[in-house]
């Protein structure tokens, strides 16, 4: 017979009634071995992240730093929770650094720290900013750098305050937001070119300052530290961008790769510093002078020596060809060096005055008409502006200078810085009331205060008398009051009588350059007195004046008898 034939749907019926027997029944792909560490390779893993988590949070550890887990789970989009447990398993030595390829690993990292680094740069740049511009009272106006060259040819200095105070306020890379504010400012109204700049140009200047802020800080710092005899370790140096004329190299003190914190210490403001650094100076050239001055003793002195060795030769010579001086054609040698220093200390007497002097002094031993030739020889009258003369004095010829006696060196060179002193004083004195004159004849509404720019006086209308002018010592204390009263105690600030003796004390601790500032207020204010006290007076003659003439008018509304002509009658 035919053997039956099977449909298709006959054909899975086979497989259908396979048991789970038969399954197992199949070789095994994996080894216990192989299925148990794969199992645990799975429970260390986790399943829920993918390969995009995982760029998201490289990205964001680099662009925040490892430990701103808040903003890096902002970034991946995960819970902190569970951001916190890959993080320690992806830094952790036993379990992320074996999981991945040494070359993977390392690029990780790398990255990640080149994105920390820039991080602790950035706040490198705006702590250095904030304590330079802390330094000064009004750093939009009187922001200066003193240790780092940080000009350009094409910003000015008004400038570049102004981008420092913004990048600092608005923060490091806020560009756009400094652009605007460059825009919106009244002081830039006019200037094209900076309102002008593109965003990442005014972005690198503003760079190159910051970084020119900082090195400056760490001059200062440095400055400080040798002062308070704070010692420090010798300091590693880390190559730095410069731009420009900036040239800006960080100094920080490594140790593998953490950076070190330097010990702290405070900085003086910029005015205490300058004042200091004023009276440095000065004692500086102080000590110079008196270097320069115990040299040039010592030298006269052993000019004086070989003078006296000079003339007692002389004086033996003399005494060994004994002769007639009134006799003598010429005018004797050994006279010459009389005549000279008497020429030198004459300063504008007349020749005629100088020969009688020494014919007085050396009677009957040469005539007066050999005395003037030989002043003639030895010296000439000329007014030197140079040396503070006033009028013609008597100069020493160079070929016979060296004739002059110590003594005579002395007090020419003292009379010199006399006259010297004296005219710039003088010239200082002009020029200062010539430029307070053209101001006030200008405007009488101010006058010259102490920065040398006009000062505006306050509005009086005369009709209070005026307020008494000040001393200088008086604007002191207003200007310093609040200060001292700020660096005391909230309990002690009532005191008065410990408020004035600060206050005294600091003004007694000034120097004369600093008490300059103030005396010049007190001219200022005297000016100010002057005009309040004309206006005054005006407004008491117009007061005056206008009581005499209400006297004049009728009281109580009853008009004076006035005649009244008649209306003419026309022709008809």
């Amino acid at each position: 017979g035919r053997r039956p034939e099977t449909t298709e749907q006959e054909a899975p019926a086979d497989d259908e009634g396979k048991t789970d027997e038969d399954t197992n029944s199949f070789p095994r792909l994996l080894s216990e071995e192989r299925e148990t560490q794969k199992l645990a390779l799975l429970a260390e893993g986790f399943s829920d992240w993918d390969r995009h988590h995982y760029t998201a949070f490289i990205k964001a550890s680099g662009r925040y730093g490892r430990s701103n887990l808040n903003k890096i789970a902002l970034e991946v989009g995960k819970p902190l929770s569970a951001l916190e447990e890959y993080a320690a398993a992806f830094w952790s030595e036993d379990l992320g650094k074996k999981r991945f390829s040494e070359h993977e690993y390392d690029r990780v990292v790398k990255l990640i720290e080149k994105g920390e680094k820039k991080i602790e740069e950035i706040k490198s740049l705006a702590r250095g900013t904030g304590v330079l511009l802390s330094l000064f009272g009004n750093p939009w106006e009187e922001l200066e750098f003193n240790h780092v060259n940080c000009k350009d040819k094409m910003f000015t200095m008004e400038e570049d305050r102004h981008l420092l105070c913004w990048a600092h306020k608005y923060g490091y890379g806020q560009w756009g937001a400094v652009k605007l504010a460059i825009r919106r400012s009244p002081n830039f109204r006019f200037d094209y070119f900076l309102r002008s700049l593109p965003t990442d140009m005014v972005g690198r200047r503003c760079e190159q300052l910051m970084k020119a802020a900082e090195r400056e800080v760490e001059q200062l710092e440095k400055k400080a530290r040798e002062e308070a005899g704070i010692v420090v370790e010798e300091e590693k140096k880390e190559d730095g961008q410069s731009n420009g004329d900036c040239s800006v190299v960080g100094e920080k003190e490594v140790e593998g790769n953490k950076i070190s914190e330097l010990p702290p210490v405070e900085l003086p403001m910029y005015k205490v510093a300058q004042s200091r650094r004023r009276i440095e100076e000065k004692t500086a050239a102080e000590a110079k002078k008196k270097e320069l001055e115990a040299k040039v003793e010592e030298i006269e002195e052993q000019m004086r020596q070989m003078q006296n060795k000079l003339k007692d030769l002389q004086e033996y010579n003399r005494d060994a060809n004994v002769r007639n001086p009134a006799v003598s054609a010429d005018f004797p040698d050994s006279m010459v060096p009389s005549l000279v220093n008497l020429i030198a200390l004459s300063g504008a007497a007349g020749i005629v005055s100088a020969a009688n002097q020494f014919a007085s002094e050396h009677p009957g031993e040469v005539s007066k008409r050999k005395i003037i030739s030989k002043i003639e020889e030895v010296a000439k009258k000329e007014k030197k502006e140079e040396d503070g003369d006033t009028k013609p004095v008597w100069y020493i010829l160079p070929e016979y200078e060296n004739m002059l006696e110590v003594d005579t060196l002395r007090q020419l060179r003292k009379a010199r810085e006399e006259r010297i002193q004296q005219l710039e004083e003088k010239n200082e004195e002009q020029n200062a009331n010539e430029t307070l004159d053209n101001e006030e004849n200008n405007n009488e509404d101010g006058a010259i205060g102490p920065d040398g720019t006009f000062a505006e006086f306050p509005e009086y209308d005369g009709s209070e008398p005026p307020r008494e002018k000040k001393k200088a010592f008086t604007h002191f204390c207003m200007s310093t009051r609040r200060e001292i009263k700020a660096s005391l105690d909230p309990s002690v600030r009532k005191d008065k009588q410990k408020v004035n003796s600060l206050l005294k004390e600091k003004w007694f601790s000034l120097t004369d350059q600093d008490k300059k500032v103030w005396k010049k207020w007190e001219k200022w204010d005297t000016k100010r007195f002057a005009r309040d006290t004309s206006i005054f007076e005006q407004a008491e003659h117009k007061r005056k004046r206008s009581h005499y003439v209400s006297e004049d008018q009728p009281k109580d509304g009853v008009l004076q008898t006035m005649h009244i002509p008649k209306k003419r009658k026309g022709n008809r």
